[in-house]
């Protein structure tokens, strides 16, 4: 008897700390980062980590083998670029840093690839099937098309974010929000019998606010198959219904190497595409980082160089169908605070500016 599969053994067991980097560079002066973090074995489960970010270490980046720019700390283990820097095309880049225990670690040289342009963006309306939160609703499929240039061994992956038109700036449970005249934030006062019927309101934006959804999934391809022909109807987002108003959609489309593309592609199949027989075992996920004071330290993540071709999309809802409902930004119904007799209340509430909120109006977004 013969086989093509070799058995492994499915049982693994986490026992060592492991340090990760998630290292982006690009040819844009936004987005630009490095993370340190050690991932250990969790006390609670032998096959889960948890992530420790690393605040002390002496980040750089050598471009072309001269110019050394360094990086700074900014939060939780993110290291971030001088402003204003970004990556040139046809030039090399190398991560470089040093740990406080001595420690040193450096990465491979890429060199920046130039990136295709996307040339259309198209929408399709589906009444089921987009995964949000631990349901499946209605949305948008979202596809583009581009001119994919001849010569092998070009490679991509495409990143978005939805802007979403954001009514409710901030949440009380069990008690009601107070804000003075003048002041920038308000507090949330409790109600024992709001408490006791487990209520909670909702006030609205002071001001145009949108909600920014990033996608949770990884999407990337060589051009194995479509060297030097168009790339037509390649599914980029799939952007659920939260509410009928019309989104913008940020796309970008990264041109990388192919050793990147192929870690981003065991990534893809480790945690995208398992569960089947034929999907691939896990692996320790290590990519272009090494350990130059101890070469037999296993390093993971990457230090990924890119040039992006960005695409602000307007996604129009018109086309979603009678009668379907949208889910919402949270898993509940809104329920704005009742005016009642105090003309003065419910206040409204600021858009405080973060990663997952802003007031400042998107590009081609229309009212």
């Amino acid at each position: 008897m013969f086989s093509c599969i070799e058995p492994f053994d499915t049982a693994f067991r986490l026992t060592d700390s492991i340090l990760v980097v998630d290292g982006n560079l690009t040819d844009q002066e936004t987005g630009n980062y490095v993370s340190l973090r050690n991932s250990k074995p969790s006390s609670i489960s032998s096959s889960s980590s948890i992530f420790e970010p690393i605040k002390d270490a002496n980040v750089w980046v050598l471009v072309d083998d001269s110019e050394k720019v360094n990086l700074s700390h900014f939060d939780a283990g993110t290291y971030s670029f001088p402003e204003g820097f970004k990556a040139e095309n046809g030039r090399s880049y190398q991560l470089f840093f040093d740990l406080s225990n001595g420690n040193s670690y450096q990465s491979d040289a890429q060199v920046l690839k130039t990136v295709s342009p996307i040339k259309k963006v198209y929408q399709e309306f589906v009444s089921d099937g987009i995964r949000v939160r631990d349901i499946t609703a209605a949305g948008h499929k979202i596809y583009l098309d581009m001119d994919e240039p001849e010569g092998k061994g070009d490679a991509y992956y495409w990143t978005w974010k939805s802007y979403e038109k954001q009514n409710y700036c901030t949440e009380c449970y069990g008690g009601r929000y107070y804000r003075n005249p003048g002041e920038a934030e308000g507090v949330c006062v409790s109600d024992q019998l709001l408490i006791r019927y487990n209520v909670t309101y909702d006030y609205k934006c002071e001001k145009p606010c949108w909600e920014i959804i990033y996608s949770n999934t990884l999407n990337a391809m060589n051009d194995a198959f479509i060297d030097g022909r168009s790339l037509v109807g390649k599914q980029v987002a799939e952007v659920p219904l939260y509410t009928r108003n019309g989104a913008v959609i940020e796309i970008k489309q990264h041109a990388i190497n192919d050793k990147a593309y192929k870690y981003l592609k065991l990534l893809i199949d480790q945690n995208q595409n398992s569960g089947g027989l034929a999907d691939t075992p896990s692996t320790a996920l290590i990519g272009n980082m090494t350990s130059s004071t101890n070469r037999s330290e296993s390093v993971g993540g990457y230090f990924v160089v890119s040039s992006v071709h960005t695409v602000h999309y307007f996604l129009d809802r018109a086309d979603v169908i009678n009668g379907v409902k949208a889910v919402g930004f949270q898993a509940r119904e809104s329920n704005p605070e009742p005016s009642g007799a105090d003309t003065t209340r419910p206040p409204l509430a600021p858009c405080n500016e973060s990663v997952n909120r802003t007031s400042v109006q998107p590009i081609n977004w229309i009212d």
